[in-house]
């Protein structure tokens, strides 16, 4: 597995393969459903969002609600992407 795909399963995403493309893409990171292209250093990249979700989880000790937004907290519950843990 890349580092990609590592972090997106860590922050509880899901990796598929886009059957046209055959591109790995990576989503449901954040509960707005967000997808981005593993192997893309241009359009859509995981970098951003990967970082974003981090910073509600680590930083906030909230849920990722969007690649913009941070959902509530988790109180007790560790944040880990999209959910409390």
């Amino acid at each position: 597995l890349s580092d990609t795909e590592t972090t997106c399963r860590n922050l509880g995403g899901n990796i598929r393969i886009d059957s046209a493309s055959g591109i790995r893409v990576c989503s449901g990171v954040d509960s707005a459903e967000t997808f981005c292209l593993i192997a893309s250093e241009n359009a859509l990249t995981c970098r951003g969002l990967f970082r974003h979700v981090r910073h509600c989880n680590n930083t906030h000790n909230r849920k990722a609600a969007s690649p913009f937004l941070c959902g509530r907290e988790c109180g007790t519950l560790d944040a880990v992407g999209k959910k409390c843990q």
